[in-house]
């Protein structure tokens, strides 16, 4: 009897496990944007500093688990038209930010304050039909927040 309590206490850890190990997995996965973007993106970083080339040369096959690309302010948005915070898997990386819209994408974080504010409000009239008003306020709100601490 002890046994098949012992038994039954290992599944259901070994189940807990496999869904701990399935919401990591979302965590790790957090490459929201179409991997043809990746070039640009981890090219970027290299030049920021943030990764080296030959860690890109070698680890080619788990660098998407060391970068992410994430909505600014939906993190659940996947490879949609939207502003994107990117940067290394880090606890204390930087985090850039750009704009993906159709089939293209323009890292935008390099320009000045009021240049960046333009191109996200240029981006988001242009956009206006696909976002609804309280998308585009929370567009503004996060690219705010990303502002102020550059972290957000």
């Amino acid at each position: 009897m002890k046994k098949l309590f012992f038994l039954i206490a290992l599944i259901i850890s070994i189940s807990h496990l496999k869904a701990q190990d399935t919401l990591n997995y979302e965590l790790v996965d957090a490459f929201r944007i179409d991997k043809k973007f990746s070039s640009e993106i981890l090219n970027y970083l290299i030049k920021k500093g943030e990764l080296t080339k030959s860690e890109v040369d070698e680890r080619m096959l788990n660098i998407f688990q060391s970068v992410y690309v994430i909505d600014i302010f939906n993190p659940n948005n996947l490879n949609q038209n939207g502003i994107y915070r990117f940067g290394r898997i880090t606890s204390h990386g930087d985090i850039y930010l750009l704009i993906k819209s159709e089939n293209k994408i323009e890292i935008i974080n390099d320009f000045s304050h009021e240049a960046i504010q333009k191109k996200v409000g240029n981006f988001l009239q242009q956009e206006s039909n696909e976002f609804d008003g309280h998308t585009i306020k929370n567009y503004q709100e996060a690219l705010n927040n990303w502002f102020v601490n550059r972290s957000y």
